[in-house]
């Protein structure tokens, strides 16, 4: 007799937290910078590019 009246119990909880909304988040706590890179690169040249991570202001 328990186990019939939780698995229901279990099915409507889980069924009652689910949403349609997808929550993303599009501001972040933090900018991308690049770091100085050399002019010289030609197209098809492998070159190395440098990102920071900074706390936003």
């Amino acid at each position: 007799m328990n186990r019939y009246f939780i698995l229901p119990l279990l099915l409507a909880m889980l069924l009652g937290a689910c949403s349609r909304e997808v929550n993303v988040q599009e501001v972040y706590p933090f900018e991308v910078e690049l770091m100085p890179y050399h002019q010289e690169a030609t197209k098809g040249q492998a070159v190395e590019v440098r990102c920071k991570l900074t706390p936003q202001k």
